[in-house]
């Protein structure tokens, strides 16, 4: 009996013994290293260029101080502010340290704004262009137009990184091929400024270069048929998405006198295709003669040697092949000549032997 007790306590305190050890085994892994914590603040402002852990959450736990000094994002502009959600710290943390274990509490997102700048002195140098400054030089030079002849568009899904300044980034330009008018994509490769050999990150920025250039616009609704008087156009700056303008006319007085192919609305682009030539005047056809001299006009009848648009310069001669000269179209097998008076009375003198009828009315 005595001799069973003494093998049940033994028992007993083996059991405790190894029910301790485990204890003691489970805990070494606490006592080795408490995974940190990271409590997200409501709102900050942050002074600098860039947004570290610290200015944006209390961190606390074995590792913290290697941690709080970590980059996580560039700081917004100023009269900005940035939102950075607790899922995006997650995994920027996890990037940065390879832990999956650091907890992440307090509010769901941070709202970042920019502190006021502290007043500065002529001796202190100014801050580095951002890296929107540094693209945008890089694509006047490559495009090989002025600057306000541009309009550039870029992501907003990278806001940020074009933020990011010089004076805490170095930026390293890399692409298949130059930007040009269109679509256009880029690698930037960004380092630390005081450590130029560690890459920070590599970003591909997505960005549009549009082409502002002065066209011709319709000034109101247009209807097949109708042929353009010059107050119908006008020059208007659009923007293009190709540098190939040459369906587009220039020039409004190009356009003056041609007739309309289609219907175009009030504000338009006018296109080559939308006009056809407008030939007022015939080769061979009869025209009404129209010369000015000396405040008198002198109407007759002749024909015409070549045909012609509005404004353009024809041969025009006299019935039965009597005297040639060049008339000015003005009309619907209308011409015009402006001369001395006794050249007048030359160019009208052809018509009266062909019994047509001349009038003459002093100009008011």
């Amino acid at each position: 009996m005595k001799h069973n007790m003494t093998q049940a306590a033994t028992a007993t305190q083996t059991t405790r013994a190894i029910l301790m050890a485990v204890a003691l085994l489970a805990a070494i892994p606490a006592m080795a290293m408490a995974a940190p914590t990271v409590e997200l603040l409501s709102e900050t402002a942050v002074s600098g260029n860039v947004v570290r852990l610290s200015d944006v959450a209390i961190v606390q736990g074995d590792g913290s101080d290697l941690l709080t000094g970590q980059i996580i994002c560039p700081a917004p502009a100023e009269g900005e502010t940035l939102l950075l959600s607790a899922e995006r710290v997650r995994r920027r943390l996890l990037a940065l340290s390879g832990r999956a274990d650091i907890a992440i509490s307090g509010a769901p997102a941070c709202r970042i704004g920019k502190a006021a700048a502290a007043t500065r002195t002529a001796t202190e140098p100014d801050t580095g262009r951002t890296l929107r400054q540094t693209l945008l030089a890089h694509i006047t030079t490559s495009v090989s137009r002025p600057a306000e002849r541009l309009r550039v568009e870029f992501d907003d899904r990278d806001a940020e990184l074009l933020a990011a300044t010089e004076t805490h980034y170095i930026f390293r330009l890399r692409g298949d091929s130059p930007p040009a008018i269109g679509s256009n994509s880029i690698t930037v490769d960004v380092y630390e400024a005081d450590r130029p050999q560690r890459l920070f990150r590599t970003s591909h920025i997505r960005f549009r270069v549009l082409l502002l250039e002065d066209v011709v616009v319709t000034v109101r609704d247009i209807r097949p048929g109708e042929i353009l008087k010059a107050e119908d156009v006008r020059l208007e700056r659009r923007e293009f998405s190709s540098d190939d303008l040459s369906r587009n006319f220039r020039d409004p007085q190009h356009m003056v006198g041609a007739t309309a192919r289609v219907a175009m609305a009030a504000g338009k682009v006018v296109d080559i295709g939308d006009l056809s030539k407008t030939l007022l005047v015939q080769r061979g056809s009869a025209v009404t003669v129209y010369v000015e001299a000396r405040g008198l006009t002198v109407r007759t009848i002749s024909r015409a040697l070549e045909s012609g648009e509005l404004g353009d310069v024809v041969a025009v001669q006299g019935k039965e092949g009597r005297g040639q000269f060049y008339a000015e179209v003005i009309g619907s097998a209308t011409v015009r000549v402006r001369m001395a008076g006794a050249e007048a009375q030359a160019a009208a003198s052809p018509a009266s032997d062909d019994n047509q009828s001349v009038s003459m009315a002093r100009r008011r």
